[in-house]
């Protein structure tokens, strides 16, 4: 609309608004702090949903895997499920970090902490259940995508 105010998407992208009065200003800023909840909200919810599935993915591996894989094969998906639950509690760091040092570095944190329980943790599992070695060779990629959500949260902490 021509002169209403509202941004209007230009190829995906949307121009930056000026903001230009104590009510643009208010309107921006309670925009800001719900778009800061939201993310608080998403990554406690994602750090509790991968700590569960962490529980029963551990539980699985310590009950139904004994038996039938090696001692070695048992430790590599131990430590599938020791770093899936390591990040899974990091990811309530993250939003714990969102209410104190709200910034991209944070969201970023979280979401490759989210990216590196996948493919790290992930690959593991795989690994171990289908027996398929080469997965062995993406895990280092999850593993970076770990070392890169906590550096982010560093980031987003000693910045502030």
């Amino acid at each position: 609309m021509v002169g209403s105010g509202i941004e209007r998407p230009h190829l995906g992208v949307y121009e930056s608004v000026e903001r230009d009065g104590p009510l643009d200003d208010a309107v921006g800023e309670e925009i800001d702090e719900v778009g800061e909840e939201i993310m608080e909200r998403f990554f406690a919810g994602a750090g509790a949903v991968a700590a569960m599935i962490g529980v029963i993915v551990g539980a699985f591996g310590a009950h139904g895997l004994e038996s039938r894989v090696t001692p070695a094969d048992l430790d590599i998906f131990e430590t599938g499920v020791r770093y899936h639950m390591y990040h899974a509690l990091g990811l309530f760091v993250v939003a714990w970090a969102a209410t104190r040092w709200p910034s991209g570095a944070t969201t970023t944190a979280g979401w490759l902490f989210i990216v590196g329980i996948v493919i790290f943790s992930g690959s593991l599992y795989t690994l171990v259940l289908t027996g398929q070695r080469w997965l062995g060779a993406v895990t280092p990629v999850g593993g970076l995508a770990l070392v890169g959500g906590w550096a982010a949260l560093a980031w987003a902490v000693l910045r502030s």
